[in-house]
């Protein structure tokens, strides 16, 4: 890129971070007190011979979960510590949020919280007020091996019975149920219908068009809408039909 082969890039797990390490320039670097380096970005381009990046992952799934607004009434627990839980807690907190983190790895899920400025909750410490709660560790994001559906059976399942909570996987390419769905069978529990609060399966799609619209757009300059790129295809949560 730096050599002008490639004008831009979208870059994916396990690159996010390396690719932060080497930019020169990322939106709001410029202002008064200057934005911090982001720690990690999916989406990189060159511009007046410098390269510029940031990350759509966040941006993308508000745009898909709009209907959540204002997000400063939501309190957002995400389950992962990879790239793309860095990046959703930076977005949810910038939106104004209240922001959670939880992992298998504590001093990982810690480490992330201190890095962003949210909190971080214990294994097995559940986040009784969370209004909005995001898989995004391996298992939902891309339905790697097989989940070890007893790991997360302290989830509290049975208060989401009563008190719906919105249950996002941002699996990208659905293969039979996706993690929450596994989890939820496990543990007998009634899920939601898409157009209540409860499951959302089908996020991870929209949010795959949503972030990768958003990329474009910092690459070239022109704006596509997202929803635009609905073509026959797989159904998702919200009625609309995606072409994978």
């Amino acid at each position: 890129m730096r050599s002008g082969d490639l004008d831009g890039a979208s870059v994916t797990t396990p690159y996010k971070r390396e690719a932060a390490a080497a930019l020169d320039r990322w939106p709001g670097h410029a202002a008064v007190r200057g934005a911090p380096r982001p720690s990690s970005v999916n989406t990189v381009w060159l511009r007046d011979g410098h390269l510029w990046g940031t990350s759509t992952d966040g941006p993308g799934l508000a745009e898909v979960l709009s209907h959540l607004q204002p997000w400063s009434q939501q309190s957002v627990w995400i389950l992962g510590t990879g790239g793309a839980a860095l990046a959703l807690a930076q977005t949810m907190l910038e939106l104004g949020a209240q922001v959670w983190v939880t992992g298998r790895d504590s001093q990982a899920a810690r480490a992330l919280a201190v890095s962003v400025g949210c909190r971080s909750a214990e294994w097995g410490q559940s986040v009784t007020d969370a209004t909005v709660v995001i898989h995004a560790s391996r298992w939902g994001h891309g339905q790697t091996g097989v989940p070890e559906l007893t790991t997360w059976a302290w989830l509290p399942w049975a208060q989401w019975q009563i008190e719906p909570v919105e249950l996002v996987d941002i699996v990208y390419d659905r293969k039979g149920l996706t993690w929450f769905e596994q989890q939820a069978q496990q543990a007998g529990v009634a899920l939601a219908a898409p157009q209540q609060p409860g499951l959302r399966p089908g996020v991870g799609l929209q949010m795959l068009l949503a972030q990768a619209a958003l990329a474009f757009e910092a690459i070239t300059g022109q704006h596509h809408d997202w929803r635009r790129l609905a073509l026959p295809g797989a159904h998702t949560a919200d009625g609309l039909t995606m072409s994978t």
